[in-house]
């Protein structure tokens, strides 16, 4: 019995050893590859017509908006792009986000910066912008730090 504990203590440690090395390292955001770091974080808008409006962002992928209604987005597969902007790397996701049936559809931007201070922590800028036929933009943005 002591002997399978042991085993399994060895084993996970090396799992858990090898998640933490990948989570570190800049390779996992290379074009095609799907990042599944946990973030989490609050997205701010404002409008004319709205007024403020706050969006919660959860590690699961879930948005919930100040106004009780959720939407669910694959915050997880991008085709990520690679570029250099002042020296730092940024890693850019786009895709079409969500259409609530009502003639107002959100697209998501998503913006990895690399940390000045830590090279292994990279900050999201997210920006979600609603469309709306009839009415400006709202732009939400928001600083998300993986954690």
């Amino acid at each position: 019995m002591n002997k399978k504990i042991i085993l399994l203590i060895i084993f996970l440690s090396i799992v858990l050893s090898s998640c933490i090395i990948n989570l570190n390292t800049s390779s996992i955001f290379t074009t095609g590859r799907t990042y599944t770091g946990a973030w989490s974080g609050y997205l701010y808008g404002t409008d004319n017509i709205h007024g403020n409006s706050i969006i919660r962002i959860a590690s699961d992928g879930t948005m919930q908006f100040k106004d009780q209604y959720n939407i669910t987005i694959d915050f997880y597969k991008y085709d990520i792009v690679h570029k250099t902007v002042s020296g730092n790397d940024v890693y850019e996701a786009s895709k079409y986000m969500y259409d609530r049936g009502d003639s107002v559809t959100y697209y998501l931007t998503i913006e990895f910066v690399k940390s000045s201070y830590n090279e292994s922590i990279y900050i999201a800028n997210v920006r979600l912008v609603e469309k709306r036929n009839i009415m400006n933009d709202k732009i939400y943005s928001g600083t998300f730090n993986r954690y």
